[in-house]
C-alpha cells in the first residue's frame, strides 16, 4: 500500500505543499484519528469510501503530502495521458530500508526514470505480446491438470494447492527447470518465504526504521524471509545462465544480452509481486463462485458450450466472456490492489486540479468500484456487467473500465498481467468444470494488498 512515515523527496518542502494555489480548493480531511484507526485495523478501503462520500472525488490529508482520488476521469488523467513518462509508485519503507542497509540491488519495483524504462522495455515483448503468451499457455494448462489431480486426492487444502500451482507456473515460466534448480524443492521454499515476506511487511508498516534500528523480532523475521526468497530465486536464475536454458523469461533476457545481475533484479522483483496477488485473486473468484451458485451454473454452462468435455485451455479464453466478467467483477468487489499509487515529480493535471511535485496520490479503487451510478446494485456480483454491447454508452464503458483496473494502467501497468489473468482463468475454469464450489462469506481487509480478514473457507465436491 504505502508507508506511514514521511516520504523524503529531494527538493520538496513539505510546509509549502498545501499553500500551493493550484490545489487550495481540494477539500481537506483533517480527522486524522479516523485515518490512523483505519490503517491500524486494515479497513482503509472503508475509510476512503466514507471520506469520498463526504468530500467528493478528491480530498487531501494534512500529512504525507497525500491526496486520494475516486473519479474515473481523474484516474485516467493521473495514470494515462496526463501522467508522467516514467512514473514512480510507492514502495513499502521496510523494503527500501532492507535494500539500502544491506546493499541489496533490486529491480523494476525500485527503479525510476530511464533505467526503469530500459529494463521494462526489455520485458514488454516477452510478457505482453500474444505470441509470447501462446508459448506460456501449455505450462499453465499442464499445471491446471496437476491441480485437479491434487484436489481429487484431498480437496481440504485447496488454498495451499492453488498457491503451489501459481508458484510453480511462475517459476517455470520465468526461471525454467534445470538439474541445479529442482522445482519441487524451490516451490516449497518460495511459498514459505513469500508468505512470510508479505506478513512481515504488514507488521512493519508502522515505524519500520525503529524496528530496523533495534533489530526487533519482527524485523529479523522479515529480513530472513526476504533474504531466503531472493537466494532461492537467484539460485534458479544462475542455473538457467550456467546451463544456457532455452526456455523461461530469464533465458530470453540472457539471449538479448542482459547481464546476470540485471536478470536477477528483473525476475526476482516480478516474482515477489506476482505470487501472492495472483493466488489471492483466485481465492476471491472461488469465493464468489461459492457465494453465487446461479453465477457458477451459468459459467459452467458457458464452459460446456465452448469446451465440450475438454479442459479449458488458453486458446479459448476470448470465447468465455462470462468467466472473464466474473474475474473483473470479483476484482471490483475484492481488489487485490486496493489503491493504485503515484509519486508525482512534476505538475500533473487531474480533472480541474493541478497537483505539484511531491504529491503522493492514491487512486481509491474500492470507492470508484462501489459507485452506484456506474455499477447499479454495487454489492451484487453481476459478471454480465462486463459483457459489452453496442447499446451501452461509450462514456459508461470508459468509466467502468477506469474504475476497475486489477493490473493498474499506463506504462506502470503490471507487466505480468496476461500471465496472471490466463493462469487465473484456466485454473478456475478447470475447477468449475469438475467441481461444485461452496464458500463461507469472507470479509475483505486492506493490508499490503487486499486480503480476506480471515482465511477463505472453500469446499468443493466432484460433479
Amino acid at each position: 500500500m504505502f508507508r506511514i512515515s514521511r516520504l523524503n523527496i529531494p527538493g520538496m518542502v513539505e510546509k509549502n505543499f498545501y499553500s500551493a494555489r493550484f490545489i487550495s480548493n481540494v477539500p481537506m480531511y483533517d480527522e486524522l484519528k479516523k485515518f490512523q484507526h483505519a490503517m491500524m485495523n486494515n479497513c482503509l478501503h472503508v475509510f476512503t469510501r466514507e471520506a469520498h462520500k463526504e468530500l467528493g472525488p478528491i480530498f487531501k490529508l494534512p500529512i504525507m503530502n497525500l491526496v486520494f482520488i475516486a473519479d474515473p476521469s481523474m484516474s485516467s488523467d493521473l495514470l494515462g495521458t496526463s501522467g508522467e513518462r516514467y512514473p514512480k509508485t510507492f514502495i513499502p519503507e521496510s523494503w527500501e530500508i532492507h535494500a539500502r542497509e544491506y546493499g541489496v540491488k533490486r529491480g523494476l519495483i525500485f527503479l525510476a526514470g530511464e533505467e526503469w524504462w530500459e529494463q521494462r522495455s526489455r520485458l514488454n515483448p516477452l510478457m505482453l505480446k500474444s505470441a509470447a503468451i501462446t508459448k506460456m499457455n501449455p505450462s499453465i494448462e499442464k499445471e491446471a491438470s496437476e491441480l485437479l489431480k491434487r484436489l481429487d486426492g484431498d480437496s481440504s487444502q485447496i488454498q495451499k494447492d492453488v498457491y503451489r500451482s501459481v508458484t510453480k507456473i511462475l517459476l517455470e515460466l520465468f526461471i525454467g527447470t534445470s538439474k541445479d534448480f529442482p522445482l519441487d524443492q524451490a516451490i516449497e521454499r518460495v511459498i514459505i518465504d513469500n508468505s512470510g515476506l508479505f506478513r512481515g511487511t504488514t507488521q512493519l508498516m508502522f515505524n519500520p526504521q525503529e524496528h530496523f534500528e533495534r533489530k526487533s523480532p519482527e524485523w529479523m523475521m522479515f529480513i530472513g524471509h526476504v533474504d531466503g526468497i531472493l537466494a532461492t530465486l537467484k539460485q534458479g536464475i544462475r542455473a538457467s545462465y550456467k546451463e544456457k536454458l532455452e526456455h523461461g523469461v530469464a533465458a530470453e533476457l540472457f539471449k538479448l544480452g542482459t547481464s546476470l545481475e540485471d536478470v536477477e533484479k528483473i525476475v526476482c522483483d516480478f516474482l515477489l509481486g506476482g505470487v501472492d496477488t495472483t493466488t489471492t485473486s483466485i481465492m476471491w473468484v472461488l469465493h464468489e463462485l461459492g457465494q453465487n451458485p446461479d453465477v457458477q451454473e451459468r459459467i459452467r454452462a458457458e464452459l460446456k458450450t465452448v469446451c465440450g468435455d475438454n479442459p479449458c485451455s488458453g486458446d479459448v479464453l476470448e470465447s468465455i466472456p462470462l468467466m472473464k466478467g466474473l474475474f473483473r467483477e470479483t476484482s471490483r468487489l475484492y481488489p487485490a490492489v486496493p489503491f493504485l499509487s503515484r509519486i508525482i515529480s512534476k505538475n500533473v493535471k487531474v480533472g480541474e486540479h493541478i497537483l505539484p511535485p511531491g504529491t503522493n496520490v492514491m487512486v481509491s479503487n474500492s470507492a470508484m468500484a462501489f459507485n452506484s451510478t456506474n455499477f447499479p446494485n454495487p454489492s451484487v456480483n453481476k459478471p454480465e456487467r462486463w459483457i459489452r454491447d453496442n447499446d451501452m454508452p461509450k462514456d459508461l464503458k470508459n468509466d467502468m473500465a477506469a474504475s476497475v483496473r486489477p493490473f493498474g494502467h499506463g506504462v506502470r501497468m503490471c507487466v505480468g498481467r496476461r500471465v496472471a489473468e490466463n493462469s487465473l482463468l484456466v485454473l478456475v475454469s478447470n475447477i468449475v468444470q469438475n467441481y461444485q464450489v461452496s464458500a463461507e462469506k469472507a470479509e475483505y481487509a486492506t493490508k499490503m494488498i487486499g486480503v480476506p480478514k480471515d482465511k477463505i473457507k472453500i469446499s468443493i465436491k466432484p460433479l
